[in-house]
């Protein structure tokens, strides 16, 4: 399903992000439909009617897609939406999956469904919007600080752990291969922040950081961000790793 929300507004930048239905990922929708910016919002929901109501009623403009859309129908519908002569400014990989169950209690299913989501999901949305970008853009991997070597672990996080260190790796390594075509790739590994996906997996556990604060923080930097970095994994926490 397809929906369109449109202002007769200058637009400014055209940024897709993934995950857009709640947490994080809402809030960082929010933010940039509030500064003016065309926003590409993908979600295995449908959009909530509280996000439609907001939408109208800022200086961007929403277009949003159910993940369950074929990604090649997905991608050319952006590209129709897309003015003559632009292309994506930012692709944001936000959607993530957080399982919290000791290593010896897991199953391959469960294996497969974190990397289905945390990195293979990744891997397909940038290859399929690749065609989209060009000199300029800038692609942002929402990773962790479980993801980063040498920072602290936790038990039970080992798969999702592993997970966001491929994704970490993957920034690096596509970096470095994007370079020439002037895409950025860089991943911003955040610690705890108080979500549906934290409060699901570590019940009664308070984050020192709301998601209206970090939303706005990666919206600036996918805006921003490839101007001082590339191919790096920033840690975005409230404290040093161990």
């Amino acid at each position: 399903m397809y929906f369109i929300l449109v202002n007769n507004f200058d637009l400014n930048k055209n940024i897709v992000i993934t995950g857009a239905s709640r947490g994080i990922g809402l809030a960082t929708v929010k933010h940039l439909l509030s500064t003016g910016h065309r926003v590409f919002g993908l979600s295995r929901s449908e959009m909530d009617p509280e996000l439609r109501s907001f939408s109208s009623k800022q200086p961007g403009e929403l277009h949003w897609h159910t993940t369950d859309t074929e990604l090649t129908n997905v991608s050319k519908a952006i590209a129709r939406v897309l003015p003559d002569n632009e292309q994506l400014d930012g692709l944001i990989h936000n959607a993530g999956l957080l399982i919290n169950k000791p290593f010896s209690e897991t199953s391959e299913d469960d294996w497969l469904m974190q990397f289905e989501v945390n990195v293979f999901m990744v891997f397909r949305w940038t290859r399929g919007l690749e065609s989209l970008m060009g000199n300029g853009s800038h692609i942002v991997h929402i990773s962790s600080m479980g993801g980063v070597q040498g920072s602290s672990k936790f038990p039970g996080l080992s798969l999702y752990s592993a997970a966001k260190g491929a994704v970490s790796i993957f920034t690096e390594s596509l970096s470095t291969e994007w370079v020439e075509r002037g895409i950025a790739v860089n991943a911003l590994a955040l610690g705890a922040v108080q979500t549906e996906m934290l409060d699901e997996a570590f019940p009664g556990l308070q984050a020192p950081v709301e998601p209206k604060v970090m939303g706005a923080y990666i919206a600036d930097f996918c805006l921003k961000g490839h101007r001082l970095f590339n191919g790096k994994i920033l840690q975005v926490a409230m404290q040093n790793p161990a």
